[in-house]
């Protein structure tokens, strides 16, 4: 079950939909996405917090985004 975060929405979305700032659950927490790179035309992997290496994104996640500033 994913946990609601001050400042953060949750949201289903695509490996593609991604962006970087968004946060990924990991086995270690909620990690941020440091940097996206695109693997093949469905595919992204992307480099999370202070994790070695680049990681491969499954093709449907939830991530947390940070909550837009209302007006």
């Amino acid at each position: 079950m994913t946990r609601r975060r001050p400042g953060y929405d949750a949201m289903a979305v695509t490996a593609l939909g991604v962006r970087v700032g968004d946060l990924v659950e990991h086995e270690t927490g909620w990690l941020p996405i440091h940097d996206l790179r695109q693997i093949h035309p469905d595919g992204k992997a992307a480099v999370l917090g202070n994790l070695p290496g680049i990681w491969l994104l499954p093709p449907n996640l939830t991530v947390m985004r940070p909550r837009a500033p209302r007006p």
